[in-house]
């Protein structure tokens, strides 16, 4: 950000630009894996240079270029009951307007979803769209379907045919391919692999046992139709694999991951109505912070809280953050620690989350022009309680 430096230490990352100097920090420009994604750094004032009329060119190509090196592809490792959406196009070469058919073939188990247009007919588990490419033009579909409940090896099978009157002329045709594990056969290869890491430090030794004693609780408390416990479990499971600093466990961590994706499928296809259990989940506005969940009995949550001087759905809140950390047991309050700090609208501000075991909470809101904002929670959070963030703003702020 501009007036303030920051130097950036690159340890695994791959390069991709460089500063015209001879000085060892002149990495411009870095990728590197993050999660099932990647991340991206660009270590210079982008907008400024974007904006310099010269470079302009430049700029944006490399801002195109970035966004397609960390756009994330299509995953082949998927989890039973999964949302996956696909788009299928159709480039028309010809001077006339032209009429296409795409076809497309799920696995048996899957579950067709939706998609923009609205298929022109569903049989069993094929989809078939009619669509119209204008001259020098293109088409497509996007589609959303959910996986199947079980392993699957099935891939999407998608046929393309151009359409002359009655006439269907087979013209491309794509395999997608779309490994789905179920939870049996993850959960056993995550516990061969973690089984197989071997730390030299005593500490760490005992960690990795613990992680296989924590999957091991997981499935059990699954088959038992435990399945927030076996969340917890899995939780659990992540936290020991942290401890082992001596060996890079990320690969199974992720695996990790996605036996919990599993579970919280498997809770949703239990009936339950929460949010994140439908297709795509939608955002709530609430300037109050008055919608408190009471389904858990004992929700905790943090509330953030800005809006602008004189506004009048805030009132005298304006132009302060509210951070407060909030324990409801059912819908009476029983604990409440709330902390202002006035901000400067277009400022971006840095906050951090920590658990620190033991039912402590520290949120801390930072800005380096002053003293950081500091909420302390010391008992009663615990591993599944959920955490919310709200944000509220008036228009034009």
């Amino acid at each position: 950000s501009k007036g303030r430096a920051a130097k950036t230490t690159f340890t695994d990352a791959t390069v991709h630009g460089l500063f015209d100097t001879t000085t060892s920090d002149n990495t411009a420009i870095a990728s590197d894996a993050y999660g099932l994604g990647k991340a991206l750094t660009f270590a210079f004032d982008w907008v400024a240079t974007a904006q310099q009329a010269a470079s302009a060119v430049t700029a944006k190509e490399a801002m195109k270029r970035g966004i397609s090196l960390i756009a994330p592809t299509a995953p082949t490792d998927l989890t039973p009951n999964e949302y996956v959406r696909l788009k299928t196009s159709v480039a028309n070469p010809a001077a006339t307007v032209a009429t296409f058919e795409i076809a497309a073939t799920l696995p048996p188990a899957a579950v067709f979803a939706s998609s923009i247009p609205a298929p022109t007919s569903i049989t069993g588990n094929v989809a078939k769209w009619r669509v119209t490419a204008p001259a020098s033009g293109s088409a497509e579909v996007v589609y959303s379907f959910r996986t199947p409940t079980q392993d699957s090896a099935q891939p999407v099978a998608t046929t393309i045919s151009s359409v002359v009157d009655t006439t269907l002329t087979e013209i491309a045709n794509k395999s997608t391919a779309l490994a789905v594990v179920g939870y049996a056969t993850r959960s056993a290869t995550v516990k061969t692999s973690i089984e197989a890491l071997n730390p030299t430090p005593a500490a760490e030794k005992q960690a990795r046992d613990k992680a296989v004693t924590y999957l091991t609780d997981a499935t059990t408390k699954r088959t038992a139709n435990s399945l927030q416990d076996a969340i917890e479990s899995l939780l659990k499971v992540q936290g020991e694999l942290d401890k082992l600093a001596s060996l890079n466990t990320l690969t199974v961590q992720v695996q990790v991951g996605l036996l919990i994706k599993t579970v919280e499928r498997e809770f949703c296809l239990s009936g339950q109505t929460e949010s994140y259990c439908t297709a795509t989940a939608s955002f709530s506005s609430n300037g109050a912070f008055t919608d408190i969940d009471s389904n858990d009995g004992n929700l905790k949550l943090i509330r953030v809280r800005g809006g602008g001087p004189g506004s009048p759905s805030t009132g005298t809140l304006g132009g302060v953050w509210r951070v407060g950390s909030i324990i409801k047991q059912g819908a009476t309050e029983v604990k409440s620690v709330d902390n202002f700090t006035t901000y400067t609208s277009g400022k971006v501000y840095n906050w951090t989350f920590e658990y620190k075991g033991n039912g402590k909470t520290i949120f801390t809101l930072l800005d380096p022009a002053r003293p950081a904002t500091i909420v302390t929670q010391n008992d009663r959070w615990i591993v599944k309680n959920a955490l919310k963030f709200s944000v509220h703003a008036d228009a034009g702020i």
